[in-house]
Order: structure tokens, then sequence, then C-alpha cells
């Protein structure tokens, strides 16, 4: 039974096969350790000759090796999960169309007869919406009915919330698979660091207004779900020039407005030409290699966790939910940027 678990779990890790493709895998072989029996022209027939290649050596001896160490990492972190295909998985969610192949959780399941509801709302609720949030999941508590919700801010978080104040159940379904982070939950990692197969996360953005708001998108995105590769070292941004500008011998670029003065001063006597230098979108390969990509000529700046966490308090501040305090962060700095506008 363990040696199986193993196997469906290796089986669940390869990139590009799917929960369709393995009960397709299942529904031929019956279950997962004769799956390893079925012959390649089997394969090809059942998944296609792209998918049945992605299944060599799916097995191998360090492939299962890896699936046990991801085991007992959750296992330390008290993460338990449990396959389609086992008891243990709960009734009702095998009976929806698409049930999820693997379901990992922390804590225990409701039992089978446990009388279940769902309370979703928005995250940025009214009052009276948060209001009723808490009044139905505090009165359903009471009932002996469980609360199901994602555990997002707003009515969801106050449903379940109020249901445990009210001595009740709740189960909180999570949109990710991947670690969390922030204050509370660093018990709750499911990442594996050792899987990683690169030496660096390059965030790579063109230099201007749009291409910052995206970098702060992307760089928030890592400190919530993936925070052990800023704190690892692993996460850079790429730096990407604002000024392309050529003499007769050679093209220099300015990532700064004092850096093209300096430029400029050092050429001084010389004709050139200066441009904008175009988004990363616009450059031919060859640019984006001397630019951005050459080990050589890029610059990077490594991500610190300070970096990253002030990143994320700004963005919790300009697009998050706390409107009072954005409200007050452009009454006292939109001055600042008036000159910035974009408007015709």
């Amino acid at each position: 039974m363990e040696q199986e678990r193993t196997l469906a779990l290796a089986l669940c890790r390869v990139e590009g096969i799917g929960a369709v493709s393995i009960r397709k895998l299942l529904e031929k072989a019956g279950d997962v350790s004769e799956i390893r029996k079925l012959p390649a022209e089997s394969l090809q027939k059942l998944l296609g000759e792209k998918k049945a290649a992605l299944l060599k050596n799916w097995d191998a001896p360090e492939n299962l090796e890896r699936a046990k160490r991801q085991e007992e990492l959750w296992k330390k972190k008290g993460i338990s999960f449990d396959f389609l295909w086992e008891e243990a998985f709960p009734k009702r969610l095998k009976e929806i169309s698409d049930p999820p192949l693997v379901l990992y959780r922390i804590g225990k399941l409701p039992e089978p007869e446990k009388k279940m509801t769902a309370i979703v709302g928005a995250r940025a609720c009214s009052s009276y919406g948060k209001e009723m949030a808490e009044y139905f999941a505090r009165g359903l508590a009471k009932e002996g009915i469980g609360i199901v919700s994602g555990m997002a801010r707003g009515a969801d978080g106050i449903a379940q919330r109020a249901a445990l104040s009210a001595g009740g159940y709740s189960v909180a379904v999570l949109g990710c698979g991947v670690e969390l982070g922030g204050k509370g939950k660093k018990d709750l990692s499911s990442f594996d660091i050792a899987n990683l197969r690169w030496s660096k996360v390059i965030i790579c953005t063109d230099a201007d207004v749009d291409g910052y708001q995206i970098r702060t998108l992307v760089l928030t995105m890592l400190y919530r779900l993936t925070p052990t590769l800023i704190n690892k070292g692993y996460v850079y941004i790429a730096e990407s020039p604002l000024y392309e500008i050529n003499t007769k011998s050679k093209t220099y670029f300015a990532y700064t407005e004092p850096e093209k003065a300096d430029i400029l001063r050092r050429i001084d006597g010389e004709k050139y030409t200066i441009q904008r230098s175009k988004g990363l979108g616009e450059n031919d390969p060859e640019m984006m290699w001397l630019t951005t990509m050459s080990p050589d000529s890029r610059r990077l700046i490594k991500v610190l966790p300070t970096d990253a966490e002030r990143t994320s308090a700004v963005f919790d501040l300009l697009l998050g939910d706390n409107l009072q305090g954005r409200k007050e962060h452009i009454a006292e700095h939109g001055a600042e940027y008036l000159d910035d506008l974009d408007v015709s």
C-alpha cells in the first residue's frame, strides 16, 4: 500500500500529465502498479505520442525517491493526502463532475454524514455583507452544520471565523497548492526548494510605469506563495535600459538618467543618436540577449526578503482592501507624482 501511494505520487508529479490522462491510465490498467506494465504502444494509443514520451522512466528509482522525500516533508508539517480511489477520499467529492485526483489536507475530514454548507462572498464586501456572513455562519454552526469556504479575506474568512467562535466546524478549501507564507502559516508549507531546477528566477519587465506595476504584482505573488525562493536568494530583477545611445564606433545603454548624462559627457565631441529603448517585447533577439539575457552584460538586482516585504506592503496599500489607508496615502503623497501622470 505504501509503495503504491509513492508510485501514485510520482505519477502525479510528471509534468504535462494531468488528471484526465491519469484517469485514462487507471481505467486501462486498473491500478497504479499495473500502469508500470503498460507497453509503449498502449501508452501512445491511449495518450498520444507526445504525452506517452513524458512517462518514460516516470517510475525510475530517483523519481520514486523524490516522491518519497516529498511525502516525508509533508508528514513533518502535518499534511496528509488522499487519492481519489482510496476509501478515505470524501464520498461527496467523488460525485462531482471533475474531482481532483489528490486531496491534500491538514486536520480531520468531516464525517460522511456531517451536514455542511458553503458560504462565499466578496473580499471587499459591504458592512451588511460582513454582518450577514457572520450571522448565517454562527447560526448554522450552532445547529451543528459545518461551514465550507475559501478562507479568503472578506465574507469567506468572516464566515469561517464566526463558525469556529460559535464552537462549530469549518473546512477551508484553498485555491492553491503551493507554499503558504505569512505569520501563523509557516508550518503549513508544502514547498520543497530541492525540486527547483534553476539557480535563478528572474523577473523581466519594461523600464516604465507599466513594467514596474507588473514587477510589483509578480514579486508580491512570489512573496506570498513561495517566500522560500526569496529567503534563499533565488529571485532577481533584470534591469532594462532606458536609453540606447549610438556613436560611429560603439553602442551604449543607459539604465538611469544620471547614466545617460554620464555617457553623453564621456562621448562629448562625437556624433551620436539617442533613443528611448524599446520595450522587451519589441526587442529583436540580438538586442534582448545583449541588454537583458547575456550573463556578461545584463544587470540583475537580487531581491532581499526586506525588499519583497516592502513591495507586498505597498501592494496591499495601493491595490488591497485597505481603502482608508489608500485614501490617506494619496492625500499625503499624491502631489509627488503629478509630473508622472499620463494624461492627454
